[in-house]
Formats: structure tokens, C-alpha cells, sequence
């Protein structure tokens, strides 16, 4: 058996160019050899055995399709035969699926960050994760062609924590209950942003992520970098509404 799953992170997906085939997902189709599977817009991709899954579950990290539920779901699926990939990008998704296919035993890149345009993925990811290679874009290519080549054994896979395969379930089914989030997560003071929902800090040493119990996840970067936009959008709002209300303005029309 060879690692023949190949999934990629990516912010963007740029003039793809390839000898194989390549389709929006759809849900329950049978996986195929030699093609390249793309979430349609607003659905979250995933991988169950040997089918795809699409999702209108919650959002991660603001985001639906989100790189870590289908890094989750590869890694459940398939273990030691993934490779997963982490492109360019800004903010951090894709840290924590990545981090499940390590787990798992499959083989982790990340472009290397100082060849990215938005290096925040990479960067995420290395933090966090004890990464295979980290390459230029350039040299992705031809090592993925010596990595498929691979002989590898399912023996080789890693057995899941609960909490992998909580999230992987939270992810097909779109929520848990509030017993198996306190026992993968500790309940914390702060509310879903999306829902209003409490929220869980995930047991993860490595990385500072929340969830619900509805299944929005966020990781502190993320949020932050939300909340900052709120701020700032907001700001900008009250700047033009009070210079459309200044009074001095009326006297000089």
C-alpha cells in the first residue's frame, strides 16, 4: 500500500493546471484514483472511508469550506496514507488538521515561508507541528511524485485520541453533546461569536482552539483577527456618519 491521499490547505487555489481530472466534490461519491476532488463554495468537504462527504455544518474559523475538518476526516479515514499539504495562506487553518494527520502517522508539508506570499499558515503550522518538509513551492511537486511511491503499511497508522474522533464526528453530525465536549474540552467564560453558545477550550497543548457545543471552532488568532476587523469596520462607520452629520457641513452647502 502506498500514501495516495493528498490533501492540500490552501487560502486560494490559483490557475490549477494538471494531467488529471478535477471536479467540485459531491456528496457520496465514490473516492477515484488520479483526481483532484475541490469543496464547492459554503460546503465543508470530508472523507468518510471511501466516500465524500459535503457539509453545511458549522463554519470553522469563520470559514465553510475550512482546511481542518477535512485534514481530520483524511487522517480518520485513510492514516498513514495521507500527506497533507499547507500552502500560502493568512491566519491559521489548517494548524490543527495537520496536526491530526501527524498524529495519525501520515506525512506533513508546508511551503516554506519565506517562498509564500501570506506566509501566517505556514508559519501557524510549523509552530505547532513537528513538520515533515517544509519546501518552496517548486520543490512540492517532485517530492510528492518520491513520497507516492512509497510502500507503507496501515499497521504504521497511529490509533486516534477521543478527541480526534470527537471532532470528526462533531464535524459529520454538526454538534456533541455537553458530555463529550467537558471531556475534550474545559468549559470557559467566553461565548461562541456565532451562535452565543459557551464555549470549550479544546485539551490541546500545542494549540489554543474553542468550540461549541453546536460545532463553530475557532482558534484565538483567528478570533482576534475577527474581532479586530469588527472594531476597525466599525470605527470607519462612525468616522462617515459623523462627518455626514457634522453641522458645520450644512452651513457651508
Amino acid at each position: 500500500m502506498r500514501r495516495d491521499v493528498v490533501i492540500i490547505g490552501a487560502s486560494v487555489v490559483i490557475n490549477l493546471k494538471s494531467a488529471m481530472k478535477a471536479s467540485h466534490a459531491v456528496d457520496g461519491e465514490r473516492v477515484r484514483h488520479g483526481h483532484i476532488y475541490v469543496a464547492p463554495p459554503d460546503w465543508h468537504l470530508l472523507m468518510d472511508g471511501e466516500r465524500l462527504l459535503l457539509s453545511a455544518g458549522p463554519k470553522e474559523n469563520y470559514a465553510r469550506p475550512a482546511i481542518n475538518p477535512l485534514f481530520r476526516s483524511a487522517a480518520i479515514a485513510y492514516g498513514v496514507r495521507v500527506i497533507g499539504i499547507i500552502l500560502s495562506g493568512t491566519l491559521d487553518d489548517g494548524t490543527a488538521g495537520l496536526k491530526a494527520v501527524k498524529q495519525r502517522g501520515g506525512i506533513t508539508i508546508i511551503q516554506s515561508p519565506e517562498d509564500a506570499q501570506y506566509p501566517s499558515m505556514p508559519l501557524s503550522a510549523r509552530s505547532a507541528v513537528d513538520v515533515d518538509y517544509c519546501l518552496r513551492s517548486v520543490e512540492i511537486a517532485p517530492r510528492l511524485l518520491e513520497l507516492v511511491r512509497d510502500e507503507v503499511s496501515v499497521r504504521d497508522t497511529a490509533a486516534p485520541n477521543e478527541k480526534l474522533e470527537a471532532e470528526v464526528a462533531m464535524d459529520r453530525a454538526g454538534g456533541a453533546n455537553i458530555d463529550l465536549m467537558n471531556r475534550i474540552g474545559s468549559r470557559s467564560a467566553f461565548s461562541c461569536p456565532e451562535c452565543g453558545g459557551t464555549l470549550w477550550k479544546m485539551h490541546d497543548e500545542s494549540l489554543d482552539r474553542y468550540r461549541c457545543h453546536t460545532g463553530h471552532a475557532f482558534s484565538s488568532a483567528t478570533s482576534m483577527a475577527m474581532l479586530l476587523a469588527i472594531l476597525l469596520t466599525a470605527m470607519t462607520q462612525q468616522r462617515l456618519y459623523s462627518r455626514q452629520n457634522d453641522p458645520r457641513r450644512s452651513r457651508l452647502r
